[in-house]
């Protein structure tokens, strides 16, 4: 088995974009039928550090370690039911760009690395358009939160949910995100079960939930652009009285 692998993977007649897209197609196959898919995206570092002899690595968040970075978005029920893959970038980063943060903001949207986001969003929107009937929730974590995929148009069945990480400006009283959803009448509260960790001992915490509509401003540095105002809808989960030390 383990030879039959090494042959495989050193045909030069396997492509990995057409495994993937097999793999695409056998994804698109079981989401037949389901109404509600999560499509979550992340990035996984692929640490190649220690095989000195692999080529055309490139530099990884820790110090001195080479390797690639995956960017992935998973399939799911609701239920946690893995489906498969929607999309996977892999690539390595290049080391002459490594500190030139400061040419960032200058950048389009696609010569930077955070274009990932926009293409696994793009991924659920081109895999929806086969399954109208299906509805599809792209995730992302505090990463994902670039104004720039609050742009993209997406068809009616196609959502995307955002941890937010910025205290933008929004168009209320409040001036700023943050200060907006905190204003928010208390709308339910919910029950989590919080698994031990480390030397806290596993509970149960309850959370108020405020949720409503904010209109998103353009970033300051981007005024230039013309960018205009997004309407999303804010959701604050907070534990209110958590125990002490916690």
């Amino acid at each position: 088995m383990l030879k039959a692998s090494y042959r495989f993977f050193n045909n030069s007649a396997i492509e990995p974009d057409e495994i993937l897209a097999s793999h695409v197609q056998a994804t698109s196959d079981r989401i037949t039928d389901v109404p509600l898919v999560l499509a979550v995206q992340d990035t996984t570092e692929l640490d190649w550090t220690h095989h000195p002899k692999t080529t055309e690595l490139g530099p990884l968040s820790g110090k001195n370690h080479q390797g690639l970075l995956a960017h992935t978005t998973l399939a799911m029920t609701p239920e946690r039911v893995p489906l498969g893959l929607i999309a996977q970038q892999v690539w390595a980063r290049d080391a002459d760009e490594i500190g030139k943060s400061a040419t960032r903001r200058s950048r389009p949207i696609e010569e930077k690395e955070s274009y990932k986001w926009l293409a696994s969003l793009g991924a659920a929107i081109e895999i929806s358009e086969s399954h109208p009937k299906t509805h599809f929730i792209s995730i992302g974590d505090r990463e994902a939160d670039i104004y720039d995929l609050f742009l993209v148009e997406r068809p009616a069945n196609v959502d995307l949910l955002v941890r937010a990480a910025w205290n933008r400006r929004v168009d209320h009283e409040e001036k700023y995100l943050w200060e907006t959803v905190k204003a928010f009448a208390v709308a339910t509260t919910i029950t989590l079960e919080i698994p031990r960790r480390h030397d806290q001992a596993a509970r149960r915490a309850t959370l108020s939930l405020r949720f409503g509509p904010v209109t998103l401003r353009p970033p300051k540095h981007r005024q230039s652009e013309n960018l205009p105002p997004i309407q999303v809808w804010a959701v604050f989960a907070l534990e209110e009285n958590p125990p002490d030390g916690v």
